[in-house]
């Protein structure tokens, strides 16, 4: 997508998160963050940021997690979110490296609807594998295959833990990761402390698909 045609059709991906998340077994509070985080990306358009949305949803959907289960659910009721990096594809199946948040068997990945510059064409946001855009089910731009490489700066944030990662982009980009999470976090009604997230993810690694 382009990011005017993105804008436009915010209304829209806020009805079809809404509407999927009972349906994927969201709650609304992760359905807050999700929405919010893809706010935040296009109040703030950043094409090819998908290594820095992946890491502030993450961050947002643990802590999320951490609110609707405190410590008290079964093991069935756990939802095991992942950080990965790895090479997905565009609907024209071109290659390209690419960083997604997995919940469970589901994907959900903001960023790749505002692919870089002359990138890879990319359809809309996707939510519980489900494309926003076009409603289908969004699994096959993810699938890997084990001849597929990282470019090296892929192949960095890739072993990089959050913290790392955190002082990576400030140095090269002036954009303050925890400061970031914490500002969508306020938009759902979290008052985090950029400190305190850095203390408890900043050991978090992106886990490389296919594993």
């Amino acid at each position: 997508m382009n990011y005017q045609d993105a804008v436009k059709m915010l209304p829209h991906f806020d009805q079809q998160v809404v509407a999927l998340a009972p349906k994927s077994g969201d709650t609304p509070l992760h359905a807050a963050v999700y929405r919010a985080t893809l706010r935040y990306l296009l109040d703030n358009p950043i094409p090819g940021a998908c290594h820095l949305f992946a890491a502030i949803l993450y961050v947002l959907f643990v802590e999320a997690e951490a609110v609707v289960a405190p410590g008290n659910g079964t093991d069935d009721e756990t939802v095991e979110y992942r950080m990965c990096i790895g090479v997905a594809r565009s609907p024209d199946s071109t290659p390209f490296d690419h960083s997604w948040v997995e919940a469970g068997p589901l994907i959900y990945d903001v960023a790749v609807c505002l692919p870089l510059e002359g990138g890879a064409p990319t359809s809309g946001p996707v939510f519980a594998s489900h494309d926003l855009l076009t409603g289908q089910w969004g699994h096959r731009a993810y699938l890997q295959s084990d001849t597929d490489t990282l470019d090296p700066v892929a192949q960095e944030v890739a072993i990089w833990p959050l913290a790392e990662y955190g002082k990576e982009i400030w140095k090269r980009d002036r954009r303050r990761l925890w400061e970031i999470i914490a500002t969508i976090g306020s938009m759902v009604g979290f008052n985090f402390d950029s400190v305190a997230l850095e203390i408890r993810h900043g050991s978090a690694l992106r886990v490389r698909v296919p594993r």
